[in-house]
């Protein structure tokens, strides 16, 4: 058998881009079929038939009677049945899509929360670990300020101290001499 002319638009040269698309069978069919120019005259023609079909399925459930609500346009309605066994399996029916929605939801939600879980846990353990070291350093700051704080308090307690101790020094010295003379101008130097 033999092959025919040209590669296939399936091809590995294809997949690779080796072909050129333009060149192709494909492309010079449908470049041969003629466009639609004017699209706009579908879209009224469809809105037109569908507020025509509203209005009269409007009629209808006028002429009915049982139920005497108009609809708008826009108006979606699920048609009512007149036998309780139709109105009840239709009931069924949105009942269990209902519940097989809220199944989906309620597994669909527990995956969400158990998301949100892990990224709150992963959140606390990061941050936690950045509350450790804020901790830690201020701690160590504390620590620091409480040491100098106390080498000052040393220090002026070690001034007072010496501060007192020459006090009472020229305390002690000036009761000696008051002892000694009875005169205190005595002790005032001459000139």
């Amino acid at each position: 058998m033999a092959k025919k002319g040209g590669v296939s638009k399936h091809s590995r040269a294809a997949r690779r881009g080796e072909v050129d698309p333009f060149n192709s069978t494909e492309a010079k069919e449908l470049s041969s079929i003629p466009r639609l120019e004017n699209t706009d005259t579908i879209s009224p023609l469809i809105r037109a038939s569908l507020t025509k079909n509203q209005q009269l399925l409007n009629d209808k459930l006028s002429r009915s009677g049982k139920n005497e609500m108009k609809l708008k346009p826009g108006d979606h309605v699920i048609t009512t049945h007149n036998n309780k066994k139709k109105q009840h399996m239709v009931s069924k029916t949105i009942r269990s899509k209902q519940h097989r929605f809220q199944s989906v939801d309620g597994r669909l939600g527990k995956k969400i929360e158990n998301a949100l879980n892990r990224k709150k846990k992963i959140g606390n353990l990061r941050k936690t670990g950045w509350d450790k070291i804020n901790e830690i350093a201020k701690n160590s700051l504390q620590n620091e300020l409480i040491i100098k704080s106390n080498s000052e308090k040393i220090t002026n307690e070690d001034l007072e101290d010496e501060l007192a101790d020459e006090m009472k020094d020229d305390e002690e010295i000036l009761e000696e001499v008051t002892q000694n003379t009875n005169n205190p101008f005595e002790l005032l130097a001459e000139e």
